[in-house]
């Protein structure tokens, strides 16, 4: 086994603490990676506050994360060491369904193993998330870090951010309806709504139904203000 550090709840406490963790030695096809920088998603404080005082297995959190490629195993091909990769929330499918074969793991017949609580395919053990200085991931769901991409920025794309763009992708959303429509989300108006329809070049009209002034949906970067009391 490998050892390392990492942030973890244990028992029905819901207090990160650090610890002493131990990742797998590595498989043909593994990569270790040095984990430089994790999001906090919601999904990680849901699941560290939720046990209402309820004894549970160890948690460590994290499951979008940015790294430098440390190790590889002997089959891999696609990484040597020092490279720059991310990891998102997905380790693991079973390779062979319909979903497995078209890119689209998420969807795994057989559910797919999950960066932190799931079950590794292998050995049955849990697996412990990106809170932690190391991972070690199959290489099939590591990505290259493109260069220029700031890697503390780019560790929410691996669940927010590709959570938006892949059905914007699938579907083809375009800035002219013929290209396949507009975007939209109800709430308050946010910038990484722009941002994501600006990448996309997707016609991005912010709606308000309060009748008022809203600067930040009436950036120069959008197209127009939708609502009450608007000229949209």
């Amino acid at each position: 086994m490998r050892n390392t550090v990492g942030w973890q709840v244990e028992g029905p406490s819901s207090t990160l603490r650090r610890t002493p963790l131990e990742r797998r030695d590595l498989r043909p096809d593994d990569l270790a990676v040095r984990v430089d920088y994790c999001g906090v998603c919601h999904t990680d404080l849901h699941a560290v506050s939720g046990r209402d005082g309820e004894a549970g297995p160890p948690l460590t959190p994290g499951h979008e994360f940015t790294g430098v490629v440390t190790e590889t195993g002997p089959a891999v091909t696609g990484f040597t060491v020092g490279d720059p990769v991310a990891v998102g929330n997905i380790v693991d499918s079973c390779g062979e369904c319909a979903m497995c074969r078209v890119g689209q793991e998420n969807f795994c017949h057989a559910f797919p193993t999950l960066t932190y609580d799931g079950t590794d395919r292998h050995d049955g053990s849990t697996t412990l998330g990106g809170y932690s200085r190391e991972y070690v991931v199959r290489d099939r769901f590591a990505y290259p870090l493109p260069p220029g991409l700031d890697p503390a920025a780019a560790a929410p794309l691996l669940c927010a951010g590709v959570t938006v763009w892949e059905p914007l992708q699938a579907l083809g959303v375009g800035p002219e309806p013929r290209r396949g429509g507009r975007t939209g989300r109800p709430g308050p108006p946010r910038g990484q709504d722009g941002r994501v329809a600006r990448r996309r070049h997707v016609g991005h009209q912010p709606l308000t139904r309060q009748g008022r002034r809203c600067p930040r949906a009436r950036s120069p970067r959008s197209h127009r203000l939708h609502g009450p009391g608007t000229d949209g």
